[in-house]
């Protein structure tokens, strides 16, 4: 059973391909997948046209209007994605707006998209924002997003849906070499992991990499430094240039200040640009 209403729906509605089922006699949930497009499950709408929304409102947005979908355009496979939903009450007075979504990839729909937060009471005229996260897998997706808004009748109603296409971020063939730490007093080249003093000093961080591939390529490295206590301290612009299968180069980068004692991390990446 849906434990968000009491009572059974008028209807059930594929968000995907507008298919609709009229007096269930049960909660949409329990209905399935939809039995024309395969969408993981129907959600409830009103039958009646006089009470709130007419049939055709329903899925074009007849009180919610997502506005907007803020995503990457490509990501690395198992890498976490985070996405920003805004969506816009169309309503004259306050009402409380719901984000849901699933990812669509190999033929199928995957409901993994994270929503810490999926409801917000949101004035008439006002855009509410939802934080989601979703993992990348081993192909390009597609965010399907839908809004839902709550009735005084207390039920949930599918208004609106968006989507936004992710692409697979290009592997890049290459091999990390060495890398290493500059700071003084304690010296130059120090391999990594490397003690230094938390003395304000600012440090460098390098890295020799080999481009592995079979055609030449523009190259860079992608570095991201975060601090004892977990917070990003650098991420400097990436230094591209192209390499030759084979071909061997440095980069370096200075840092910040080593300002607070404790283990310091550096993520280094081998990217390829676009």
């Amino acid at each position: 059973m849906d434990t968000r209403y009491s009572d059974l729906p008028e209807a059930c509605k594929c968000p995907q391909c507008g298919y609709i089922i009229e007096n269930p006699g049960r909660h949409c949930p329990s209905l399935g997948p939809c039995p024309v497009c395969g969408a993981p499950r129907l959600w409830r709408v009103r039958s009646n046209p006089g009470i709130l929304v007419d049939e055709n409102a329903i899925g074009a947005g007849a009180y919610t209007d997502i506005v907007e979908i803020v995503a990457p355009a490509e990501a690395e496979s198992g890498s976490r994605v985070n996405i920003t939903v805004r969506i816009k009450n169309l309503h004259s007075s306050t009402i409380t707006i719901m984000a849901d979504g699933a990812l669509e990839y190999g033929g199928s729909y995957h409901p993994d998209i994270i929503f810490p937060a999926d409801q917000v009471d949101t004035p008439g005229g006002w855009i509410a924002e939802f934080s989601g996260y979703f993992y990348m897998p081993d192909s390009p997706v597609t965010i399907h997003i839908y809004s839902f808004y709550y009735t005084v009748e207390g039920g949930w109603y599918f208004d609106d849906e968006m989507t936004k296409y992710v692409v697979l971020a290009p592997e890049i063939s290459g091999r990390i070499v060495s890398k290493w730490v500059n700071k003084a007093p304690e010296g130059y080249r120090l391999p990594v992991p490397a003690a230094v003093a938390a003395d304000g000093n600012t440090f460098e961080v390098g890295v020799r990499g080999r481009f592995t591939g079979d055609e030449s390529t523009i190259v860079g490295m992608e570095v991201k430094v975060t601090d004892p206590d977990g917070k990003q301290r650098a991420a400097p612009a990436i230094d591209w240039t192209g390499m030759d299968p084979g071909e061997e180069l440095e980069w370096e980068y200075n840092i910040c200040r080593v300002d607070k004692p404790g283990p310091w991390k550096a993520v280094i990446k081998f990217v390829a640009k676009n």
